[in-house]
Parts: structure tokens; C-alpha cells; sequence
């Protein structure tokens, strides 16, 4: 009898850790945070599509709205860590996969010294375009190559990133064409699991500057952490 109570309650255990949500056990974030949707990011965000129509005759705009510092770890476990980020292209053209495709972001220490030496301008993967009727390819979600590079040499404390400009290469195009970004991102805390204790508690903080002006916002940074939804 004794055995059985200790079947069962093994049996029990093992049904209530299957019912939990995968993301508590600590999936792969990366794996996570790229399968997303744009659209479904940028709804967790709060962004209003309203503000973001799609106008075919406006080629002249293609605008970041907002860059993702995900997986920073305090304690340098970098597996997870990237820069997702979000553009608004009224247009609608279609973005090709290409290698001609660039970010030119630099980062900084704490003291202000650039960590990324070299080359400036990073390769992108397209992970994801808007599909939403009247709003085709309006809106895509990149992860920037090989910011492993340097995320070793940012400060814990404050990751201060600049985006300058970005280069793509649209459907129809031989060549790619730039587009001013012009944008300062500073990330300060960590989300959960990413701290020192790899505690719940979620500090992540984002700060967001025209590099040519002042503040424009700041705001909590929780975004898909392994303890949101």
C-alpha cells in the first residue's frame, strides 16, 4: 500500500509539471522571442496600427519604432541575448532576404566608450512581416547578426546602443536604399531569470533618445520574459 501512495504521488507530480507552461522550465527565449509574429509583438507592445497606415507612395519612409534588447544576463550567459527590432514601412514593399541587407548600431560602455570596434554595420535576419489585410508588409521584425560580438564588453548597468541608419534591399531593386534612424537606446536592468540571483523580478528599463535631441521616452521594458504570457 505503501508503495502504491508513493506511485501515485509521483504520477501526480510528473501530470502537474506537464501542465505547466514550457516557458517556466526555461525554453530556449531565443527560440521564443524570433517565433513571434511582428503583429503580435507589436500588440503586446501597445502599438495602435491605426497611427501606421500603409500608403503606397510614400517610399521615402522607412522607420524604426522600436529595438528589443532581449537575454542580457547579468551573470554573462549570453545564449539568449539579442536586438529585435521593429520597422514601419507604408509603403508596403517587400523586404528581400539579402546580405546587402545592414543596421549600423554602435554601443557603448558605461564610461562611453565604443565596445563594437571595426565595422559598425551588422547583417539582419527578417524573422516575420505583417500580413494583416491592408497592412501587408507594413510592419517587419529583425534580429541583428552577431551582437554576441560585443555583448561581453557593455556594462551591466546601463547597455547604451545607437542606431544610425539601415540599409535594405526592397523587391524590384538592384540596389539597397538607406534610411536615416537616427535613435538612442539605453537598457537599464534585467528581465527575470536574467538578474544576478536568477530571480523573478523583472527590472528591465528602456530609455529612448533621438541622437540628435533630447529624451523622447521612457519606459518599462518587459518583453516576453519567461514569466510573461
Amino acid at each position: 500500500m505503501k508503495r502504491l501512495k508513493i506511485f501515485s504521488f509521483i504520477i501526480a507530480v510528473l501530470l502537474f509539471l506537464l501542465s505547466l507552461p514550457i516557458n517556466s522550465f526555461g525554453a530556449d527565449a531565443v527560440v521564443t522571442m524570433a517565433s513571434t509574429s511582428v503583429e503580435s509583438d507589436l500588440q503586446h507592445y501597445g502599438i495602435d496600427f491605426a497611427d501606421y497606415p500603409k500608403d503606397t507612395t510614400n517610399k521615402d519612409d522607412f522607420r524604426l519604432i522600436h529595438m528589443q534588447e532581449y537575454g542580457y544576463d547579468f551573470n554573462a550567459d549570453f545564449k539568449d541575448y539579442g536586438l529585435y527590432l521593429y520597422f514601419y514601412n507604408p509603403s508596403g514593399r517587400e523586404l528581400l532576404k539579402s546580405d546587402l541587407n545592414k543596421i549600423q548600431i554602435a554601443a557603448y560602455s558605461a564610461t562611453g566608450e565604443r565596445v563594437n570596434i571595426g565595422s559598425l554595420k551588422y547583417g539582419f535576419e527578417i524573422l516575420s512581416y505583417s500580413t494583416k489585410t491592408g497592412y501587408e508588409h507594413v510592419f517587419y521584425k529583425i534580429r541583428v547578426k552577431n551582437v554576441n560580438s560585443f555583448a561581453s564588453s557593455l556594462s551591466r548597468t546601463r547597455r547604451h546602443y545607437e542606431i544610425s541608419s539601415v540599409e535594405v534591399m526592397f523587391s524590384g531593386n538592384v540596389m539597397v536604399e538607406n534610411f536615416t534612424v537616427a535613435d538612442t537606446y539605453i537598457y537599464t536592468g534585467f528581465q527575470a531569470y536574467k538578474n544576478k540571483n536568477r530571480t523573478i523580478v523583472d527590472t528591465l528599463y528602456c530609455t529612448v533618445k533621438d541622437i540628435h535631441t533630447a529624451e523622447i521616452e521612457v519606459h518599462p521594458a518587459t518583453w516576453f520574459t519567461k514569466s510573461s504570457d
